[in-house]
């Protein structure tokens, strides 16, 4: 029973999706603010891709902000996959997607009730109807994945084509590898798919502190009250993050026979040059502010959204 409905949710979801991509409704959406910006623009990325096919630097103007890896991966299947093909990948990409959040919120639901059910013993009485009930391992699983796969926003990202679609696959990759158990293979997952989320989008980086919380609650309990195994911990933690982002922007480096994408791409993202109306608040302060202090309000800005990234992490961990 379980199986059929979720193959008949997969299937929906995947219905929903080609339909609508071959029809007339991803015109109507286009370039739609909503769901297209800047930095995960389809249209830009072709644009970015022809360029790079005419020899020319894509990060030269101010028309691509996509990493290279990306770059190179759309160039090769453009060339190797017709339209229909690359069209399909986005709702294959999304169903997967919600797969991975389903097992994600399955292992993370199985966790919280074997946590509860050990420390049963220390509860008051009366506060049995607070915990989670046994049910949930069914029902919130497929909360889950039908939320994602009905979602209009992720639907809209989806018809839109949005580079976005691969960033939310990454993200549920890592959520999932983090929620694998105490292993090895786990624990490099999981930063490996950050660190590929963070390469991809600037912002990301800012869940480190919480990935790295989480894994620390798959540890061996006699190790948790040690300082200097938590010290460890995020030094290593830290330490793999780093030199996986860092390898992909050598590599990236390598590819381009330059460092110009850091600009084009992280710098796009810091300094925010494009004032394009969006969803954001960011074109419209910028808009209004005084030239001589842009450069100081974009640090504020930045140190804005890192701040609180340590202290929430550590309160709801």
């Amino acid at each position: 029973m379980e199986l059929a409905v979720l193959v008949g949710a997969a299937a929906a979801g995947f219905a929903l999706r080609s339909g609508l991509i071959f029809s007339d409704l991803p015109k109507l959406v286009s370039q739609r603010v909503e769901f297209s910006v800047p930095t995960n623009s389809w249209q830009r990325v072709l644009e970015g891709s022809f360029l790079y096919d005419s020899g020319v630097d894509p990060y030269s103007g101010d028309i691509f902000h996509e990493t290279p890896l990306c770059l190179v991966l759309f160039a090769v299947l453009k060339k190797r996959i017709s339209c229909f093909g690359i069209d399909l990948i986005f709702p294959v990409l999304d169903v997967v997607t919600a797969f991975l959040l389903f097992f994600f919120a399955r292992n993370l639901v199985q966790d919280t009730i074997v946590s509860e059910q050990k420390a049963k013993e220390k509860h008051a009485s009366g506060t049995s109807k607070l915990l989670v009930p046994f049910a949930d391992i069914v029902t919130v699983p497929r909360m889950v994945l039908l939320w994602y796969l009905f979602n209009p926003h992720i639907i809209g990202s989806c018809l839109e084509k949005t580079t976005s679609v691969f960033t939310n696959f990454l993200l549920a990759a890592m959520l999932l590898s983090a929620s694998q158990g105490p292993s090895l293979l786990s624990r490099l997952s999981s930063l490996f798919f950050l660190a590929l989320a963070t390469y991809q989008t600037l912002y990301m980086f800012l869940l480190f502190p919480a990935l790295h919380l989480y894994l620390l609650q798959n540890a061996p309990e006699k190790c948790r009250s040690s300082r200097k195994f938590h010290i460890a911990r995020l030094v290593i933690h830290l330490g793999i993050f780093g030199g996986i982002l860092a390898a992909l922007v050598i590599g990236s480096s390598v590819i381009m026979g330059s460092w110009s994408f850091i600009r084009g791409v992280y710098g796009f993202a810091v300094f925010a040059p494009d004032l394009t109306p969006n969803i954001g608040l960011f074109w419209y302060f910028f808009t209004e502010m005084f030239e001589q202090f842009r450069t100081f309000f974009t640090w504020i800005f930045f140190l804005n959204i890192c701040i609180y990234s340590v202290p929430v992490s550590i309160k709801l961990r």
